[in-house]
């Protein structure tokens, strides 16, 4: 009986490493915690002048002892000027999808604008020529970006279609009053994927509960 609870408990404990830890893996995006102290990986974008460098470009920033885990985080900037569209986009190869698999995009933002009424921000993410475009904060509210919030936008349909291939990231803010500053901050963001059981997992979980069963028997035999 000994041994039947012993094979039982190591059964058990393997089918639960082997499913989990349910925590998901990073995959996708180049300094999403700009832990680096710069925006490398990262490029800008000025409605007047188009691609810009952000580490030169004075419409961009890295703020330290800032954020939700108060480390650098990133920030765009309108200061008055004629750029009432600025943009820190990043291009970069999406996972491909696995069986079973979901996949999220993640981020912290806070936006601080001179208007809420008048301003916008948008966060989207689109193939590689931009015929396929969705909004990461549909259903996010003015009151939580205002605040400072998590975003975990459900991704898995579209890294179903162009998982594998170059997708790109946009964060934007769009002054509309033309009333400065207007602030955009930027952290952790990341693209996590659920993890999938590995090979014979289903098997040792079933294994498991059916020798739970029989110790049962026997216990009542």
């Amino acid at each position: 009986m000994k041994k039947i609870k012993s094979l039982i408990s190591a059964i058990l404990f393997t089918s639960m490493l082997t499913f989990g830890p349910a925590a998901s893996v990073v995959a996708g995006i180049v300094n999403g915690d700009f832990e680096n102290g710069d925006l490398s990986g990262w490029s800008g974008d000025l409605i007047t002048a188009g691609t810009v460098d952000p580490n030169t470009d004075p419409h961009f920033t890295i703020v330290p002892n800032a954020g939700p885990d108060n480390s650098y985080v990133a920030q765009i900037v309108y200061d008055g000027d004629d750029n009432w569209i600025v943009s820190l986009y990043q291009d970069f190869t999406l996972d491909s999808l696995q069986p079973s698999q979901s996949m999220t995009m993640n981020f912290w933002l806070q936006w601080q604008p001179t208007d809420s009424g008048q301003d916008v921000i948008s966060v989207t993410l689109s193939n590689s020529s931009g015929d396929t475009v969705i909004d990461l904060l549909d259903g996010v509210s003015d009151n939580a970006l205002l605040s400072g919030v998590w975003v975990n936008a459900d991704i898995t349909s579209f890294a179903a279609q162009f998982g594998g291939q170059q997708v790109e990231l946009n964060f934007s803010l769009m002054d509309y009053d033309y009333a400065a500053p207007d602030r955009l901050n930027i952290d952790n963001v990341a693209v996590t994927a659920s993890p999938v059981p590995l090979p014979g997992a289903v098997w040792l979980l079933g294994a498991g509960l059916g020798l739970v069963g029989l110790g049962r028997k026997l216990r009542i035999s």
